[in-house]
């Protein structure tokens, strides 16, 4: 279904975020990120696509990118519990 409105329109980054959450759920890392990646250049940087590339960071043992995107999802959204977690267990 988003691959479907992402070739009907590729500007709509909410698109690649929603693709990008269902990849991270099948632990398809690489292919999140590029997505998330994609979803920041086409406008977006709200703290989903900040927290979710942190995960996807995270599970691809890119440590300090992660810690840096959860922690810029917190400056936005300071009571994104989830955020606060994984920043937690990435600075171990």
């Amino acid at each position: 279904f988003y691959s479907r409105a992402i070739a009907n329109d590729s500007g709509f980054y909410l698109s690649y975020l929603k693709r990008a959450i269902v990849l991270i759920k099948l632990q398809h890392f690489e292919r999140a990120l590029l997505d998330l990646n994609n979803a920041i250049r086409k406008g977006g940087s709200n703290e989903l696509i900040l927290y979710n590339r942190g995960v996807a960071y995270m599970k691809t043992g890119k440590w300090k990118l992660a810690r840096k995107d959860l922690s810029d999802a917190l400056l936005i959204k300071p009571d994104l519990a989830e955020a606060w977690y994984n920043r937690a267990y990435v600075q171990k």
